[in-house]
């Protein structure tokens, strides 16, 4: 039983290095219901990968081994040591502070692009 723990809590970490170490983030929809305002671009992989880097520890790990490395709730839950309830939790939180971080994000861009449009 520890060692089964001990290659989960590994495989755990080598999915979140993997996460944070690609060079190119493709921005998918977390949820199908809960679209966040950007599509998918190319160019838009380092923003998504920094605003990831910003959620809580749980939240981030819950999402790369859901969606990234597409595990089932009851494999994260396994992976992370936790009860099944709270990676939908983690995840669930995790969506909605990544959707707030891009609409902050777009909402920045926006008013930087305005500004400059009356400069010119």
């Amino acid at each position: 039983r520890s060692f089964r723990n001990w290659l989960l809590k590994i495989a755990t970490n080598l999915a979140i290095d993997h996460v944070r170490s690609r060079k190119r983030l493709r921005v998918v929809d977390l949820e199908p219901e809960q679209a966040f305002g950007w599509r998918e671009r190319e160019d838009s992989g380092p923003e998504v990968r920094r605003l990831l880097g910003r959620l809580d520890e749980g939240q981030r790990a819950a999402i790369a081994l859901f969606h990234f490395e597409e595990l089932s709730y009851d494999q994260v839950a396994e992976a992370m040591g936790v009860p099944i309830n709270t990676v939908r939790t983690l995840l669930h939180r995790g969506r909605r502070r990544l959707g707030e971080l891009i609409q902050r994000e777009k909402a920045m861009e926006d008013r930087a692009w305005t500004a400059a449009r009356r400069k010119a």
